[in-house]
């Protein structure tokens, strides 16, 4: 595994505060967004890549996420570029995700319930079929469709209770948290935009990755934090974990020690990698990952063994 540089002198300045730091580049980015990207399943260490499944007639495919027995999983496709609000939902056996394959109607980032019975997602703003934009659920089969809030990456809590979410709803991008029909605010930090989180597998945690205004409009810095804010339901700051040119939506092993992310290299390319929860190192890339591709939205199975992900290798 490859260790991302840093500049020396903030590495101190971050390894003094107890966190660990990365920069983006400063060289031209290559496309953010290539022509397509399928999902694909590997081990944990990134041996023996295949392929998952790909849906005809879409070019983006992302979003994937377990099922607690580890024998389905749902993510979304779409015609578009990068997803979007014409994206649908989707569900395939691992084992047979061909014959499996469900469209589940329209959606974006699918959540599954403990029990497998439920799940939850989101609808973006201007959806083709004008349906009310926020987080939903539905039947695992897609019947009974539910509006519950505004938001975005809604994420069951390991025990099914409660369900975390990004808004904005009033004013900034914050994480709330549904519990028994009542939202609650979880995060209290200003960022300038925060798109989900992931719990840890004991339900006191909260890992999310968020976007931090800058001095230079061209410079975009990430932080990685972890709250437990949601958990007590009381304000608390973040403990944030790394800084850096990172990606959204973290993803917490199920042992609790590692988190799966993905960072850009210097060609501006995706990268999955991983963070230890405890400790001050940087992340890890994945061995593995060809050098022209990338790959992002990395999701655990249940026994920690294997990712999903989406790539454009």
């Amino acid at each position: 595994m490859r260790n991302h540089p840093c500049r020396s002198q903030s590495l101190a300045l971050f390894l003094a505060l107890g966190t660990c730091s990365f920069f983006p580049p400063t060289i031209a980015r290559a496309q953010e967004v290539r022509a397509h990207a399928d999902l694909f399943l590997m081990n944990a260490d990134g041996s023996e890549v295949r392929s998952f499944v790909k849906v005809e007639g879409m070019v983006w495919h992302g979003s994937p996420a377990w099922s607690a027995d580890g024998e389905q999983i749902a993510f979304d496709a779409s015609p578009e570029v990068g997803g979007g609000p014409q994206s649908h939902l989707f569900t395939a056996t691992v084992k047979d995700p061909k014959k499996t394959l469900t469209d589940l109607g329209p959606g974006n980032g699918p959540s599954w319930s403990v029990d497998g019975k439920t799940l939850a997602f989101f609808r973006h703003d201007k959806n083709p079929d004008e349906a009310k934009p926020g987080v939903w659920t539905m039947n695992a089969d897609g019947s009974d469709r539910k509006w519950l809030s505004e938001g975005v990456r809604p994420r069951w809590s390991p025990d099914g209770s409660k369900l975390v979410f990004a808004s904005k709803h009033e004013g900034m991008w914050s994480l709330y948290v549904i519990e028994k029909g009542e939202r609650r605010r979880a995060l209290f930090e200003k960022y300038q935009r925060v798109i989900g989180a992931s719990w840890s597998p004991d339900g006191k945690l909260l890992a999310y990755i968020a976007q931090v205004k800058t001095a230079d409009p061209q410079l975009k810095e990430f932080v990685l934090g972890v709250t437990i804010a949601s958990a007590v339901g009381v304000q608390e700051s973040p403990r944030i974990r790394c800084r850096g040119d990172i990606g959204w939506m973290p993803a917490w092993s199920p042992d609790g020690r590692q988190i799966a992310l993905w960072t850009i290299d210097a060609r501006g390319a995706k990268r999955l990698s991983l963070v230890r929860y405890a400790g001050t190192d940087e992340p890890v890339e994945i061995k593995g990952q060809p050098a022209e591709s990338s790959s992002s939205d990395a999701a655990w199975s249940p026994d920690g063994k294997h990712l999903a992900f989406t790539s454009d290798r």
